[in-house]
């Protein structure tokens, strides 16, 4: 099977132009749950990111607008607490580090 670039980077043209239009609390929301779910945070802020998650897809799913922002506002409330530890974590040092223009 033949990769076809020209649809590729048509339709990854198109993903960003559709991330961009999101609402940033979305946004923010969304990159969240994606890190929780690749324990990328601490066992304990990991389970309640995953739980707003499930509360917001059954909030989606009954079209409970009320609801659904109340899990939005949690997710970013919890997305500033694992912020620095994600920091912590995944952050490589600088000190030793060689750009590639250097090198």
């Amino acid at each position: 099977m033949a990769m076809d670039a020209h649809a590729m980077r048509a339709a990854t043209e198109r993903s960003e132009e559709l991330w961009t239009t999101l609402d940033p609390t979305v946004r923010r929301s969304i990159l969240t749950i994606r890190l929780a779910e690749q324990d990328s945070y601490p066992a304990a802020l990991r389970k309640e990111i995953l739980a707003a998650r499930d509360a917001l897809r059954d909030a989606v799913a009954r079209d409970d607008q009320a609801t659904q922002d109340t899990q939005l506002v949690r997710l970013g409330r919890l997305a500033e607490q694992g912020r620095d530890q994600f920091a912590e974590v995944s952050t490589p040092s600088t000190a030793g580090s060689v750009l590639p223009s250097k090198r």
